[in-house]
């Protein structure tokens, strides 16, 4: 049985602003030690963490917002196993990501 439940502008919005912000964690989480440790490091005692979990919501906050004004008014933003993949997708990817900062060949050396 498929399931054909048409996805609002609105709930499309909450898909692609969770979907976006996991992409940028992924990415904040590569990139904390060379080019953002200033700016992620904002309490010492969490590291770059801290600061990751933080822009990450807010970054998440801020696109939630925009995206629900630009997309509140369609009725139809394609059906829901659609978003579901598409989001499943974009977790992956930030996992990818996430795990390329890993120095995972350290371990069999």
């Amino acid at each position: 049985m498929k399931n054909n439940f048409a996805v609002p502008g609105s709930l499309a919005a909450a898909f692609l602003s969770s979907s976006i912000a996991i992409i940028l964690m992924g990415v904040m989480v590569y990139l904390r030690e060379e080019v953002l440790n200033s700016i992620l490091g904002i309490y010492p005692a969490l590291g770059t963490f801290g600061g990751i979990w933080l822009y990450g919501y807010l970054i998440w906050l801020v696109l939630w917002i925009v995206l629900y004004f630009a997309l509140r008014g369609r009725a139809s933003m394609g059906s829901l196993s659609t978003w579901i993949n598409f989001f499943v997708v974009a977790t992956l990817l930030g996992i990818l990501i996430t795990l390329a900062s890993l120095e995972w060949n350290t371990l069999f050396q």
